[in-house]
């Protein structure tokens, strides 16, 4: 019997414009009311998820910055895995040199950001620095983002940034770099463990290439109709895309609400 529902936000829960539709919205209701817990596991960081959150009354816990961090019911940290010093300062030369837009994500909840390549929203989690480079900075970085434009093609594995961190795509447009030992695997895991549930007990639904390990890990694995191939061919069970409400096709389908 499934417990818990692990979903991913971008390109899932949320449509194209990163609102959340009122299929989604009632479906998930209906999973509460019938006491499955929901749990958000994302690239976003907390300062950005917490919106979504709080909006549809999720108690949690909860999986953020791409299993480099998880926080409980009361949004206080389970752990957390920082990128590292010497791995967060190569990655920054190594966007300098590409001329790419990087945006990292703290342990202190900010999303931070000195060059602004392409016009980034200027919204109050998002704080504009001088230097990334800054010490202040690189010991306390959980995910590195890399924004790049449609089609551009990024190599970090000919670089030695990807012989130190781990690299997962997480949408078209987005590379998220973080602790090697992290990863929305781990962080489900590890919210596994919190509430004792078992692998089987969980349906897990995302759409990138960082979902891939939980979607095989469920007991439920779903795979939304604009996910990649290789995440498709992992899943039990394809639903439609995120602009046409898979996510509730999916749960509706499985969870019988």
């Amino acid at each position: 019997m499934i417990k818990l529902v692990a979903m991913d936000l971008d390109g899932t829960l949320l449509d194209n414009r990163s609102m959340i539709s009122q299929k989604n919205r009632k479906t998930i209701e209906r999973c509460l009311a019938k006491g499955i817990k929901i749990a958000v596991v994302t690239g976003q960081a907390l300062c950005s998820a917490v919106e979504t959150i709080n909006d549809l009354g999720l108690k949690g816990p909860h999986v953020l910055s791409n299993g480099a961090v998880a926080v409980n019911q009361r949004l206080e940290k389970l752990y957390s895995l920082p990128l590292g010093a010497d791995p967060y300062r190569s990655t920054v030369k190594f966007c300098r040199q590409q001329g790419l837009q990087l945006m990292v994500s703290t342990v202190d909840g900010r999303i931070l950001f000195d060059d602004d390549l392409y016009g980034l929203p200027q919204k109050d989690r998002m704080v504009k620095v001088n230097d990334l480079m800054d010490k202040a900075i690189s010991g306390g970085v959980l995910l590195a983002t890399i924004m790049t434009r449609e089609g551009q093609k990024v190599d970090l594995k000919a670089s030695c940034v990807g012989n130190k961190v781990k690299v997962r795509q997480a949408g078209l447009n987005y590379i998220n770099i973080f602790n090697p030992k992290a990863g929305k695997t781990y962080g489900l895991k590890k919210i596994l463990e919190y509430l004792q549930l078992s692998p089987k007990q969980v349906m897990a639904i995302g759409d990138g290439e960082n979902d891939l390990g939980m979607i095989k890990m469920a007991g439920i694995g779903v795979a939304m109709g604009n996910a990649s191939g290789r995440v498709k061919e992992a899943a039990d069970f394809v639903t439609l895309e995120n602009d046409r409400d898979g996510f509730s096709l999916a749960l509706k389908r499985f969870l019988n609400i």
